[in-house]
C-alpha cells in the first residue's frame, strides 16, 4: 500500500488489514470457520440477525479483523471491495472476495433489515379483479413485513379507496411536511394527481342545440 492509498483511507482499513492478515496466516482454516458461523447465523434473517452475525465474527476473528469484514457486508458491495483492493493484499482481498461471493445478497439483507422497525413493510403485493357476473370489483393486497408476516387486506374498490383517504388523513397528522423526503412528497403528488383524473366524471357531451348556441330544452 502506497502512501498516496493510505491517505484516501479510514484511519481503521490499514489496522484491520493488518489485524485480518495475520489472523489468516496463524488460522488455515479461518474461511471454513467463518462460513460455518454465517451458514448458522443466515438460516433465518430478522432483525437481530446483522448484530448476532457480527457478535460471533468478534468473537472468533477480533474485532479489529472483523471491522474489514464488517464493511464489505454492507449494502454496495462491489465498490466497497474496490475501495479498498489496493490497501489490502491478495489473500485478505481472496478471503473476502469470497464470503461476499457466498454470502453477499444475505448479508446486504440483513444489513437492510437491522435499520428496519420489525413491522415496516418491504413488499407490495396486489390482485385486481372485477366480478362482471356480480358487477362488483375485488381488490386485495399483501404486504410483506420484515418480521417475516405478510398479512393481506381485502374488499371492493370503495372499501380500499377509504382505507386510502384513512392513510392520507393520519399523514396530515404530522406536524410538518419536512418529515416526508423531497422525492416521496413529489412521487404522491403525481400519483394523486393520476388518481384525481381517473376518478374525475367524464364531461358530458354538448348537445346538439348547444352545439348551435341555443339553450338546451
Amino acid at each position: 500500500m502506497d502512501n498516496a492509498t493510505a491517505a484516501t483511507l479510514p484511519e481503521w482499513v490499514p489496522v484491520s488489514v493488518t489485524a485480518l492478515q495475520a489472523f489468516l496466516k496463524s488460522h488455515p482454516d479461518a474461511e471454513r470457520q467463518v462460513r460455518e458461523i454465517l451458514d448458522k447465523r443466515l438460516d433465518k434473517i430478522d432483525g437481530t440477525t446483522w448484530r448476532a452475525i457480527f457478535a460471533s465474527l468478534d468473537n472468533y476473528l477480533g474485532k479489529e479483523s472483523t471491522d474489514l469484514l464488517f464493511n464489505v457486508a454492507q449494502p454496495d458491495q462491489a465498490k466497497r471491495l474496490e475501495d479498498i483492493s489496493d490497501a489490502a493484499p491478495h489473500d485478505v482481498m481472496n478471503f473476502l472476495r469470497t464470503i461476499i461471493s457466498l454470502y453477499g445478497p444475505e448479508l446486504a439483507n440483513a444489513f437492510l433489515i437491522s435499520n428496519q422497525l420489525p413491522n415496516n413493510w418491504k413488499m407490495f403485493y396486489r390482485d385486481v379483479y372485477y366480478d362482471y357476473i356480480n358487477k362488483r370489483s375485488h381488490l386485495r393486497v399483501r404486504i410483506a413485513k420484515y418480521n417475516g408476516e405478510e398479512p393481506f387486506i381485502e374488499g371492493d374498490a370503495d372499501s380500499i379507496l377509504e382505507l386510502t383517504i384513512f392513510m392520507i388523513q393520519t399523514l396530515l397528522f404530522l406536524p410538518i411536511p419536512d418529515l416526508i423526503g423531497a422525492q416521496m412528497a413529489d412521487r404522491f403528488v403525481e400519483e394523486a394527481n393520476r388518481l384525481i383524473e381517473f376518478l374525475r366524471p367524464p364531461a358530458a357531451a354538448p348537445s346538439a342545440e348547444s352545439a348551435k348556441g341555443k339553450p338546451a330544452k
